[in-house]
């Protein structure tokens, strides 16, 4: 999982804040005229621009911003810009805004030893190592809830047309097994300082090929994933991820990849999935051998912890922004004493149309904020309105990828983090409201260190909320339609529980979509189809201006709920009148029938 903005260093912060609070991003100019590179260096980075936005051009004086660019991106713009021996930061980036304005000369482009990948590291570390902030949210969640096993697994699943060699497959998997260290993770749960990662030197990934031709493939497949699930994996043994590969027919195969969250984030699975395609396109085409040989890429090190800020600072920060602050609870806690049962987790989609994405991005920078930014704002008005209070607490994602690091968008594990975000309705204008929320998700980042478990020790309550806010816009690689040595890969989906009875993931890249995943033991399918649709209603009225105060927008969309209960209630009192009628009917139609016999 990444995320619209990603955690950058206390200055970079700084300065994406203060361009959000005072500055109005410009407008595209005309697609058709574009100010052409001056010279080689804006040329490489006018490449990568492209690249990364995924428009067809960028010439030097196009705006960063008004093309799309967010933070998220700016670590990807920045790390290829390093391959690529260009030296600029994501503080340039931001401050420039344009390539032109970051006054590029020849002299700043260096030759680098691989223009494409990043350059081979040294061993990794095979000892004790810290855990993540989310690895340590992860574990205390899990363990405190005894889903350590089968909690937060991850089963990405596609369908593979084509003639598959399947040999060849296993090896390619192998071979980034091999090659990854954040594949081979495992955890040492108990010890004098606590629950520890390690990295093995060697481990032997899991595999399973079976033969569904004949079978109901959907059927076989929602059966493997049950008790895929159900096995789970022993922290302590790596690796925490298997792969089985399913015929359905002679032409088409089934690839299921299980791992455990704690080892990889979406953006790392990503990368993964790539390199495995590519490998084994290469071993096709004879250009590769087996695990032995190096993978197209070289492996980045392992990730790092995010360096924490000072502790006074955190603790100053965690503390006002948790100052008179109550749970917000939007789904009722399952008895204790109930038997563990199948989670039944289930998702409701819900695809905006182009119009209002296009009017969601035109107010979102012509208020000075992101897209991810309203969506927050919206989420945290949906939560409100629905447990009757002004505010709401909720979990946000963000990437935790630090584009100072050397490669940072091919390193591989970890590195996500969820903070504590705070939505009240205090503004007197939704664009104030929106910016001043924007500052305070900025600062927040730059706590981003701290794991969420030590947030909620400080809280004094057992649960502060129990929603997860997901904006995902990482760069993708494997879509639907994907061709790669002969295949096509289709019918891409992603199995994955974070622990939360509502999960809210905003896909952003190509639209946007809402997929709210929640647990259909306790949300139903009604109720999830209306939070869904709150959420879309919720932008409707930000973007189109019926609610120009966050007050208007929380008490419009408390009306929607109100107006639904009444629906709901209206309808059972209808049902109940049926059936009382049907049953005073039966005793006259059984009379009847007795007298005529």
């Amino acid at each position: 999982m990444s995320h619209d903005d990603a955690a950058l260093t206390p200055e970079q912060e700084e300065l994406l804040g203060l361009w959000l609070a005072d500055e109005v991003p410009g407008t595209q100019p005309d697609a058709g005229h574009h100010t052409p590179p001056r010279h080689a260096a804006e040329a490489v980075l006018a490449g990568i621009w492209a690249e990364a936005l995924g428009v067809p051009h960028v010439g030097v004086t196009d705006d960063y911003f008004a093309l799309g660019g967010d933070s998220v991106l700016a670590i990807v713009i920045v790390a290829r810009a390093a391959e690529a021996g260009l030296d600029i930061s994501a503080r340039d980036l931001f401050e420039a805004r344009t390539i032109a304005g970051l006054a590029l000369t020849e002299d700043r482009l260096h030759d680098v030893p691989s223009p494409a990948r990043p350059a081979p590291v040294a061993a990794e570390p095979v000892g004790d190592l810290p855990l993540t902030p989310l690895q340590e949210g992860i574990l205390y969640h899990s363990l405190a809830s005894g889903r350590h096993r089968d909690g937060y697994l991850v089963q990405a699943h596609c369908l593979v047309t084509g003639a598959v060699d399947l040999p060849l497959l296993r090896s390619a998997w192998e071979t980034v097994l091999a090659r990854q260290p954040a594949l081979r993770t495992a955890f040492r749960l108990s010890g004098p300082d606590g629950p520890r990662r390690w990295i093995a030197p060697t481990a032997i990934l899991p595999w399973i090929e079976e033969d569904w031709r004949g079978r109901d493939a959907q059927a076989a497949l929602a059966e493997h994933l049950r008790r895929d699930r159900a096995a789970g994996f022993d922290l302590e043994r790596p690796p925490l991820s298997r792969v089985a590969v399913f015929r359905e027919a002679e032409d088409r195969h089934r690839m299921v990849w299980t791992h455990h969250h704690l080892v990889l984030d979406g953006w790392s699975q990503q990368i993964v999935l790539r390199d495995v395609l590519e490998h084994y396109a290469g071993l096709v085409a004879g250009t590769l051998r087996g695990p032995a040989t190096p993978l197209v890429q070289a492996a980045p090190a392992p990730e790092t912890p995010l360096i924490p800020a000072p502790m006074a600072e955190e603790e100053d920060h965690w503390r006002g922004l948790l100052a008179g602050a109550r749970p917000t609870l939007l789904v009722p806690e399952r008895d204790g004493s109930e038997e563990p049962q199948d989670q039944g987790r289930a998702v409701a989609t819900d695809v905006w149309p182009a119009d209002l994405v296009t009017a969601l991005e035109t107010f979102a920078a012509g208020t000075g904020v992101t897209v991810a930014t309203v969506v927050t704002a919206c989420w945290g008005m949906v939560a409100a309105a629905r447990t009757g209070a002004d505010e709401a607490l909720f979990g946000l994602t963000v990437s935790g990828r630090d584009p100072a690091l050397p490669g940072a968008g091919e390193r591989v594990g970890m590195f996500v983090n969820t903070l504590l975000t705070r939505v009240t309705d205090e503004g007197a204008t939704a664009g104030e409201w929106l910016r001043a929320l924007q500052s305070r998700l900025t600062e927040s980042r730059r706590f981003s260190g701290t794991a969420l478990s030590r947030v909620l020790r400080r809280s004094g309550y057992d649960r502060l909320f129990d929603s997860l806010l997901v904006v995902e816009n990482f760069p993708t690689w494997l879509v639907p339609g994907t061709r790669v040595a002969g295949l096509v890969v289709d019918h891409v989906d992603v199995v994955v529980d974070e622990g939360y009875p509502l999960v809210v993931e905003v896909a952003t890249h190509k639209g946007l979509v809402v997929r709210l995943r929640h647990d259909a033991t306790k949300v139903s399918a009604a109720q999830a189809d209306e939070i869904v649709a709150d959420l879309r209603a919720c932008a409707q009225l930000l973007v189109t201006g019926a609610a120009p105060a966050p007050a208007g927008v929380r008490a419009a969309l408390a009306d929607r709920l109100a107006a639904a209960r009444d629906r709901a209630v209206l309808a059972r009192r209808a049902k109940a009148r049926d059936l009382l009628g049907a049953a005073r009917r039966r005793p006259a139609d059984h009379d009847a029938r007795e007298g005529g016999t």
